[in-house]
């Protein structure tokens, strides 16, 4: 039986209808809807009016979106003021958080929880994966490296309109951004990947590699409560994008390896996935890190079903963004190498002892160059050519 989408109902950011008029406006209010207004007057009557279907949720936790169809001014208006209601630090207590530690990730992590949206609509029967992902409407971009400004957005998305936003931890200091690219017409989740592609050549592969997953929540705007004077948002002047007119990525051949072992020993292989099994996998910059030095380090099959075990430990595990993010790391470094080592290091800071017993380098040497047959009461030992 199909599960009915419900009404929405979102307490911190209501819907506002276009020439909706409210009563008793407070001098905050009158500021927000002056700054929309403005905005507004800058965006063509037919984008205005354009209608997005998208899915919405009130937590992280919330994997039943209520799909919304509301106009680009609609959205406009609602994102103009962040919520500063969504977490109880400041702006500096929250930065200050470790990201490492897994008790601070949590509260970072908790700070920000609140209400998201998906640029998609899904199955009525469905839940929020991509799996049940029936279309998008637009791109959502997400730039939390710290390096970018405004002017830079601007100009890579120059002739392309769009919503831009900071995002909850943005700061003067480490600038971050999310922002939402409409389409013209709504597209298949097969197309997503060529626009995925477009995005990530003109932000020189800056952005999120969630970003290529059809099914990704996004945070609407929030700060911490004292952070409202570092919000910004802005609209970008040009035409609604054309996906068909993006050209299909061209595929690179796979470079062979050559440089790794050919095979892995049982021991490495125990102390890995030894180490790995105390480390959770939900910080995103570890697991990334991690999975750079299993792919660089050990034999392809072996790093690639460490690493989607290893992955299959989080909440936030996603096969396809686990593909598509695997893929994008080097076979070999092109700079500062990532060894094993790193995942020991951080296992043992968690408590890990290394109970495996390495062997000795003649008999590491040995057991990568031969193999063991019993037959019986024998034991046979062969060389491989």
């Amino acid at each position: 039986m199909s599960r009915p989408r419900k009404p929405l109902s979102t307490p911190s950011n209501p819907p506002i209808a276009d020439g909706c008029v409210m009563t008793a406006a407070s001098p905050k209010s009158v500021l927000r809807k002056t700054r929309a207004a403005t905005m507004l007057k800058r965006i063509p009557s037919g984008i205005r009016q354009h209608v997005l279907a998208i899915s919405v949720g009130s937590h992280c936790r919330d994997t039943h979106p209520i799909q919304r169809e509301l106009t680009i001014s609609a959205l406009v208006r609602e994102w103009t003021k962040p919520d500063l209601t969504r977490g109880k630090l400041s702006l500096d207590q929250y930065l200050e958080l470790d990201q490492k530690d897994p008790t601070q990730k949590a509260t970072r992590n908790a700070e920000k929880d609140g209400p998201y949206f998906i640029p998609a609509t899904f199955r009525d029967d469905g839940f929020r994966q991509a799996t049940d992902v029936v279309s998008l409407c637009g791109f959502a971009g997400d730039l939390d490296n710290g390096t970018l400004t405004k002017a830079d957005i601007e100009a890579k998305l120059h002739g392309t309109f769009f919503i831009a936003y900071s995002s909850y931890s943005h700061s003067t200091r480490l600038p971050k951004w999310r922002f939402l690219v409409p389409y013209q017409e709504s597209i298949h989740p097969s197309a997503h990947a060529k626009v995925y592609a477009h995005f990530q050549g003109l932000f020189d592969n800056q952005l999120d590699t969630r970003c290529g997953t059809t099914a990704q929540i996004w945070y609407t705007p929030a700060c911490p409560p004292d952070a409202a004077q570092h919000y910004e948002f802005f609209v970008g002047q040009g035409d609604l994008l054309d996906v068909a007119a993006i050209p299909e990525p061209v595929a690179t051949p796979k470079k062979s390896i050559t440089s790794k072992p050919c095979n892995i020993t049982a021991n490495e292989h125990e102390r890995v996935q030894s180490a790995l099994a105390i480390i959770p996998s939900d910080d995103r910059e570890m697991w990334i890190k991690f999975g750079i030095a299993l792919k660089q380090n050990l034999p392809q099959d072996v790093a690639r079903q460490l690493w989607d075990v290893w992955s299959q430990k989080s909440d936030k595990y996603d096969p396809d963004d686990c593909d598509r993010t695997w893929d994008s790391f080097k076979d070999s470094p092109g700079g500062e190498a990532i060894t094993l080592a790193s995942i020991f290091f951080h296992a043992r800071n968690l408590g890990w002892t290394d109970d495996v017993q390495p062997m000795s380098r003649e008999v590491e040497v040995l057991n990568s160059t031969h193999f063991v047959a019993v037959e019986g009461a024998k034991t046979w030992v062969f060389k491989e050519d």
